[in-house]
């Protein structure tokens, strides 16, 4: 029980009750406002005092009967939104009490509030608040979500009063469930929204927009009427089209207050709200049931007509920019005013504004530039290698493309010159020996070399840094001693004509026709299929890496044009990516040098008199063919020919 002493075992679940009683003065409910007073739990009236059971009436008024405020309900039921984020609900105005903001049902959307300077409460620009209280405009808020059947969405609660005004919003992504707002406001407050019992004849509206109405002095709660479908379309406009109206009277326009008041001082305007309502039921539908013809007009009044008592800054539109090409400036005017009225503004000194910051005279404004920098192609570097300089023209163009003077341009200067790089300066051409055979077995062939473009630290280069002029030749022409012609005929496969890289075994085909019996010549391959034409050349299959080899040079001319002289080349060790190496065998190093202008001696081949055939079968035919006279194969069929 409250206010009685007990204690707890510790380690077990079992109290047991002392016989003695709390001291008078200390709390006994978690709600602050209750204290233990000769062992009994007593709370806090109203009025201050401890037992009373004094207690506020629905305006806010301790012991009061309720008649000396006027309660304000609503419904925001519009379902679907124009726009997603937010969207406006009602406004709750300075002074409200007892504020109620309930959703009707779970959603995706957020509830917001956001006072009258922009400036928001809950759920504000794009940023999610937890549950909670907040405090704000002179009270606190408690903000709810799902914690029952009178709170089955979200929920925020205020006791009031508010010191400013307050905007209900609500952050929009998916169907809206309905909203239920409801508020108090002291009757001597009624007219500060805008709907004066003497001007308009009050009605008891639950508003499907959002804007709260003033009921009947009769009744103290709007009724909301049909909150599970609060809106469903007429009938007859489901099969006609929407700009038709319903004659049947079941709707009519009512006027249901005023805008608010376009000034807060100084002479405003403000109008009344028409809406079109449905039957006796007091339910907003949408103005397409309603007769456009009898549709009240809007009526505007002054409101807020009391002078401003503080003065605030003009601000005039920009003029245009000073200049119409470069960098120029804008003026507007900035003056201290204080308003009297709606048709008058005075200008008063500029100290009355100091309590807000002065808004800027002046500013700079960019159009296009008056004149640009305009540069030319560059020029060819002026050495072939190596490095060198470059040139350009460069002029301030104004914007006809004439040449104007450069304190025009605003841009730095480009570069006029500027140093280019062509790279590693050539030494001169390298070459290989000869292949030791001709590339064809039969008639013409060639005799190749590999070449390359060094430069003077023996890096290669491309073949255009050499002068192509002296670039040595890579092919020279020979002849085989082996004959072509006739039908097919294919001689022995050849040694392979590399001993390491990738190389290739070679025979001869020859095409040989028939002219009489058993006499055979070699004609044009043309004589032959081509199709059925043997392979003239294979792989030799897996070969060892090649090894670096000696290259060299071509001798320079002799030292002397007449007796004997010398003349002299360079020689390289290259691996096979044409890169320096060391690893060349130096016995068979070409030599440097060498003599010149001596006299040749020829010496004769001693034949060899061991004449025999080294293919019987296949050199039968090569007397018959008449094609003895090859050297080939007169050393090949010796004993036939």
């Amino acid at each position: 029980k409250r206010c009685e002493l007990s204690c707890k075992a510790e380690g077990h679940h079992y109290y047991r009750s002392l016989d003695a009683i709390l001291s008078d003065g200390i709390p006994c409910k978690l709600d602050n406002n209750s204290y233990c007073l000769s062992g009994v739990c007593l709370s806090v009236g109203c009025d201050g005092i401890l037992g009373s059971q004094a207690k506020r009436d629905s305006c806010g008024v301790c012991n009061g009967n309720g008649n000396s405020c006027q309660i304000i309900s609503g419904i925001f039921t519009r379902s679907h939104l124009s726009k997603q984020g937010y969207n406006h609900i009602t406004k709750i105005p300075r002074g409200a009490c007892n504020i109620n903001i309930t959703e009707m049902a779970k959603s995706r959307n957020y509830l917001a509030l956001k006072l009258t300077d922009g400036k928001y409460i809950i759920n504000g620009n794009i940023q999610l608040r937890r549950t909670g209280s907040f405090k704000a405009a002179g009270t606190e808020f408690t903000y709810y979500k799902n914690t029952g059947p009178s709170c089955p969405g979200e929920c925020i609660y205020s006791t009031g009063p508010t010191n400013n005004s307050i905007d209900v919003e609500v952050l929009y992504y998916h169907r809206n469930p309905g909203i239920i707002y409801q508020f108090t406001i002291p009757h001597e407050q009624v007219e500060e929204l805008g709907l004066p019992s003497s001007r308009l004849n009050q009605q008891s509206v639950v508003s499907r927009t959002g804007q709260y109405i003033i009921p009947s002095a009769k009744s103290s709660y709007l009724t909301l009427t049909d909150t599970s479908n609060p809106y469903q379309p007429n009938p007859i406009l489901q099969s006609h089209d929407r700009n038709l109206v319903d004659k049947s009277g079941l709707y009519s326009w009512r006027i249901s207050g005023f805008t608010e008041c376009s000034r807060s001082c100084g002479g405003g305007t403000q109008k009344t709200r028409v809406l079109c309502m449905k039957g006796t039921s007091n339910v907003e539908v949408t103005e397409e049931n309603c007769d456009p013809s009898t549709r009240p007009q809007e009526q505007t009044v002054g409101c807020n007509n009391s002078p401003c008592p503080s003065a605030e800054w003009f601000i005039g539109n920009w003029t245009s920019c000073s200049v119409t090409c470069g960098v120029g400036k804008q003026n507007r005017l900035v003056e201290c005013r204080r308003r009297i009225s709606s048709t008058l503004e005075v200008s008063v000194s500029a100290t009355l504004c100091l309590n807000t910051p002065k808004p800027t005279r002046t500013k700079r404004c960019s159009n296009s530039p008056c004149a640009t920098w305009n540069a030319g192609n560059w020029s060819k570097c002026s050495a072939e290698c190596g490095h060198g300089q470059r040139s350009r023209t460069v002029n301030c163009k104004d914007m006809n493309g004439k040449i104007t003077d450069i304190s025009q341009c605003d841009r730095q200067k480009p570069k006029t010159e500027e140093i280019c790089d062509m790279g590693s300066c050539a030494e001169g051409w390298y070459h290989t020996r000869w292949s030791d055979e001709c590339s064809a077995h039969c008639g013409r062939g060639f005799y190749t070399r590999k070449i390359f473009c060094a430069a003077d630290d023996g890096s290669t280069l491309p073949d255009k840094r050499c002068p192509i002029a002296k670039k040595p030749k890579t092919k020279k022409t020979c002849k085989s001693d082996l004959p072509c012609g006739g039908n097919w005929f294919t001689g022995p496969w050849s040694k392979c004509n590399a001993t390491c890289g990738h190389g290739v075994l070679e025979r001869g085909v020859v095409c040989m026709k028939r002219l009489r019996s058993e006499v055979y010549t070699v004609v044009k391959d043309v004589n032959c299929l081509t199709d059925e034409k043997p392979e003239s050349t294979k792989d030799c299959g897996e070969l060892p890496p090649c090894q670096p080899t000696w290259y060299m040079t071509e001798y320079s001319q002799c030292t002397k044009s007449c007796d004997t002289g010398v003349k002299k080349r360079e020689v390289k060790c290259l691996n096979a990516d044409l890169q320096p190496d060391m690893t060349c065998n130096k016995r068979k190093r070409p030599a440097t040098r060498q003599s010149c202008n001596k006299e040749s001696f020829y010496f004769p081949v001693i034949p060899d008199d061991n004449c025999k055939d080294t293919y019987p079968d296949w050199c039968q035919f090569v007397h018959q063919a008449r094609i003895c006279g090859y050297k080939y194969y007169q050393k090949q069929c010796c004993k036939s020919c």
